[in-house]
């Protein structure tokens, strides 16, 4: 039978448990040799945080594979070209009119399978900071085969092959992503967000 462990909102927030250190003993350990992730929404800051992890990963000849969605502008250029730099294969996602919203984390290895799936986007406050909230699956194999079908389903569906929406990123179609503004720098993206949260000024006069 899996493990099932629930990553809580306020674990988060207080540093109790984060997504993002369990990202990093998963990386660390040697239970796993592929390490794959498909996420709404990327900005770099986490990718720098689990970059050495990440390299050290892939030297020791393990896979790291990802999925981006590009909706809203929410996943940034520095993500992607870091992703592009650190991952075996990148992927992103977008169909118009559908906004691609999932986020996973799946490790898989010989005798184990994990699996984060919440709410947690690959940004500081989601894999940080903010009230998430993720269901963590640990599965040994063979036993739990049942579950690393699943998960291998999850990510399988979203590839080209089966997937449409779903294009291989290369620095190519990163600069055409760019260029359409589907895809923008994390000054602008900074910029925009707090033209949208500031306080807009009453236009009624002040009594008295």
């Amino acid at each position: 039978m899996p493990i099932i462990a629930i990553l809580k909102p306020v674990d988060a927030a207080v540093g109790k448990m984060r997504l993002l250190d369990e990202l990093k003993a998963d990386l660390g350990g040697d239970d796993f040799s592929d390490f794959r992730w498909l996420v709404a929404y990327a900005k770099a800051g986490p990718l720098q945080r689990l970059k050495s992890r990440i390299q050290a990963w892939r030297a020791k000849g393990r896979s790291v594979r990802a999925i981006f969605g590009i909706d809203q502008q929410g996943t940034s250029k520095e993500a992607l070209e870091l992703a592009l730099a650190l991952c075996d294969e990148v992927y992103i996602t977008q169909e118009r009119g559908i906004t691609f919203h999932p986020k996973a984390y799946l490790f898989t290895g010989a005798t184990r399978a994990k699996l984060y799936l919440g709410s947690n986007n690959l940004t500081v406050g989601g894999t940080e900071t903010n009230f998430e909230a993720a269901v963590m699956v640990d599965a040994a194999l063979p036993a739990d085969k049942a579950i690393l079908a699943e998960m291998d389903d999850l990510w399988g569906q979203l590839l080209p092959a089966q997937c449409p929406a779903t294009r291989r990123l290369d620095l190519k179609l990163l600069k055409q992503l760019i260029a359409d503004g589907d895809v923008i720098d994390e000054v602008t993206i900074r910029k925009t967000h707090s033209q949208m949260t500031k306080p807009k000024r009453s236009s009624t006069p002040k009594s008295g």
